[in-house]
């Protein structure tokens, strides 16, 4: 797997986590996290969680800045 062969090729494809074949860990870390963050769901979460807060404020309505009414 190492002579970057066709298994290191087809490893890759279901990594999260690349070995540090360019001495640059912390990326591939936050990559990876970023990864399992958006397919476990916990991105969505987050996004659902604040549309509800900011649901009727008026600060993220477009229409009170424009001076138009529904």
């Amino acid at each position: 797997m190492h002579t970057e062969g066709q298994a290191y090729k087809d490893s890759l494809i279901n990594m999260y986590f690349l070995e540090d074949d360019f001495n640059d860990n912390l990326y591939h870390f936050c990559a990876a996290n970023e990864r399992y963050r958006i397919n476990s769901g916990l991105i969505r979460e987050k996004i659902i969680d604040l549309k509800k807060k900011v649901r009727g404020s008026r600060l993220y309505d477009f229409d009170s800045y424009t001076g138009y009414s529904k």
